[in-house]
């Protein structure tokens, strides 16, 4: 069986690098833009000591109504231990609030403070800057920001 070689460095591109079994499948491509725009995010939101994830429960908890951290963690696809810990982040940072839950005693309600509304407002318009969209075109071209 043959040794696997290391990818060339210099004038191939990281998609060129890639086996052909996997730079021309769709889904691992999408995959990878994700990622890439999930730390481009994250990068941009780094400023206010924020990640997507978080953004992403304010976004929810001030748009839409006060939730559960399970409700939460279902729309967003974040598992309950890493939920716990991103809620912990948001208000050790006055940004949201744990209350119990008036008809479920086991389950806490995340709702928004002024701060978090504020920061939720701060972090769209960041994510929406237009040096962002130069940005993001970068970072899909070259696999840098």
């Amino acid at each position: 069986m043959a040794e696997p070689r290391p990818a060339p460095e210099g004038s191939e591109s990281e998609r060129d690098a890639l086996p052909p079994s996997m730079r021309d499948r769709v889904p691992f491509l999408l995959y990878r833009a994700a990622e890439q725009s999930h730390s481009l995010a994250n990068d941009m939101l780094a400023r206010m000591e924020l990640n997507a994830r978080q953004v992403g429960i304010l976004t929810l908890v001030t748009e839409r109504e006060p939730m559960t951290q399970k409700a939460l963690g279902d729309m967003l696809r974040i598992d309950r231990t890493t939920m716990v810990t991103l809620i912990d982040d948001l208000e050790g940072k006055g940004l949201v609030v744990r209350q119990r839950h008036p008809r479920d005693r086991r389950a806490f309600l995340v709702w928004p403070t002024e701060s978090g509304r504020t920061a939720k407002i701060e972090a769209v318009a960041i994510l929406a800057e237009p040096s962002a969209g130069a940005c993001w075109a970068r970072r899909f071209r070259t696999g840098r920001a």
